[in-house]
């Protein structure tokens, strides 16, 4: 059970990941401006600066929580109310994303590498 268990919560883990990488190459394929995409990327509440809520734009007072599951229904586990709760100077979102796991679909590296492309092409054009 123990093992069961373990190889769950790791593939939960990757569906989360995967959804927040998802949404940062999203938004940052809609903006053409080369600091806003900056401003994406660094909003990540990434592993070393890890907080509640997984995107915090502090410019615009704004914060996001993103859920991803590969059930049919959009039910999401919160682990505490700071998930969804914000300062009141913020305006706070959920993102909610269901996905199908799928072999020949995008994986989390496939997602960072097409980030990573964005910045290249970005080096280029400088």
């Amino acid at each position: 059970e123990e093992i069961t268990l373990k190889e769950t919560d790791e593939f939960n883990e990757v569906v989360g990941v995967w959804g927040e990488l998802y949404l940062i190459n999203e938004l940052i394929a809609q903006n053409n401006i080369e600091e806003v995409k900056q401003v994406i990327v660094e909003s990540w509440e990434g592993l070393n600066t890890r907080s509640k809520i997984d995107f915090n734009f502090k410019s615009r007072l704004l914060k996001i929580e993103v859920k991803t599951t590969t059930e049919t229904f959009r039910i999401h586990h919160f682990n505490a109310l700071e998930q969804v709760s914000t300062n009141t100077n913020y305006k706070g979102f959920l993102a909610s994303f269901c996905i199908l796991p799928d072999d020949n679909g995008l994986t989390c590296n496939d997602i960072v590498n097409a980030i990573t492309k964005i910045y290249e092409n970005r080096e280029v054009l400088i």
